[in-house]
């Protein structure tokens, strides 16, 4: 909903959306989403369906914590990638990218050295490391970048 933008009825606060914008992009996610199988082969269709459970785990941890836990949705991403393997390469590189890129868009550093981050990116690959530990881990070397 907008800023500013004050419903005066029932039917307009129940409503989903009175912007035809919204409306449209929904209609255009649904379109694609219904012809993927057809189009997108069994690692598109993998790919696809990964993407989509982790972003149901992300939005639903989002609403849990709200902005009080961009750590711990950076540190999902992170531990979904790498520890995961979704992709044929590269799933160390992007997860640690990924969530790096995370935590700097929601104004957050990630203070910990190169070398560091590589160390916990196999410690990660490897199983070495649990979910709890990771958090910790990224929490312990995050700052709050002052606005």
């Amino acid at each position: 909903m907008r800023s500013g933008h004050y419903v005066e009825t029932y039917g307009e606060l129940v409503g989903l959306s009175d912007s035809r914008a919204v409306w449209a992009w929904t209609a255009a996610l649904l379109a694609a989403a219904v012809a993927l199988p057809a189009v997108a082969g069994n690692y598109g269709l993998t790919i696809a369906t990964t993407i989509c459970i982790t972003a149901i785990g992300a939005i639903g941890l989002n609403l849990l914590t709200g902005t009080t836990g961009l750590i711990s949705l950076g540190h999902s991403g992170f531990l979904a990638l790498v520890a995961n393997h979704p992709f044929v390469d590269g799933n160390k590189r992007i997860g640690a990218a990924v969530a790096e890129l995370f935590l700097n868009l929601n104004d957050v550093d990630l203070v910990a050295g190169d070398d560091e981050l590589v160390q916990a990116t196999l410690a990660v690959a490897r199983g070495e490391v649990s979910a709890e530990a990771l958090a910790i881990w990224l929490r312990q070397r995050s700052r709050h970048r002052e606005r």
